[in-house]
């Protein structure tokens, strides 16, 4: 699943922008931008933070991480901190 460039290109589309007009907001390629839909590329993270503020969404929100993904990410440490907080 491609998370981000979906996000990416639903954004664009409620926005009513052709890829072009995005990667020159972008100051990318057109075919970047195509890349990043697909899924094929990722961008850089300078450039990821330019697309959220581009659409006025965060990063996280960009590509698609959720609190649920963050916890379960967080999941092992926590179990560690837990560990060192009770001994």
């Amino acid at each position: 699943m491609n998370r981000f460039g979906e996000t990416l290109k639903r954004l664009r589309e409620q926005m009513h922008l052709r890829q072009n007009d995005l990667a020159e907001m972008a100051g990318v390629e057109r075919s970047t931008v195509a890349n990043w839909e697909r899924g094929a590329k990722q961008p850089s993270l300078d450039t990821l933070v330019r697309l959220s503020e581009i659409f006025g969404v965060s990063p996280d929100e960009l590509v698609g991480t959720t609190l649920a993904t963050k916890i379960h990410l967080a999941q092992p440490h926590l179990h560690v901190v837990h560990r060192v907080w009770h001994r």
